[in-house]
């Protein structure tokens, strides 16, 4: 049971991690940016030796985002599941001992 519970909490936290995650290895720009040279590469602009390298960089920078978000995701996620893994199951533990001193104290009272 207590697994189900992990899990089921695990889903509800996912939207708010994912944006938070998003949010912070943003790299819409960069792709803009790229997508703006391509663009005007097309329309029969020259490619210079300048455009490349900003090009390069900006390829790096989506690379680096990528790889950051990719990490921190991994990471995030497993934090996540070990602390409610940890916490669902201490309380657990601690209405199961509830649940045992209420009946030992009804077997007394008897």
């Amino acid at each position: 049971r207590c697994n189900r519970e992990t899990i089921a909490t695990f889903d509800s936290f996912l939207p708010t991690l994912r944006h938070t995650i998003e949010s912070l290895t943003d790299f819409s720009r960069q792709t803009k940016l790229l997508k703006k040279m391509r663009k005007s590469l097309s329309g029969g602009g020259s490619s210079s030796d300048n455009s490349d390298c900003n090009k390069q960089q900006l390829w790096d920078e989506i690379k680096i985002q990528s790889i950051t978000r990719m990490l921190a995701t991994l990471y995030a996620h497993t934090i996540l599941v070990l602390l409610l893994t940890v916490q669902i199951h201490l309380l657990g533990g601690h209405i199961h001992r509830e649940k045992y001193d209420q009946a030992h104290n009804n077997e007394l009272d008897e």
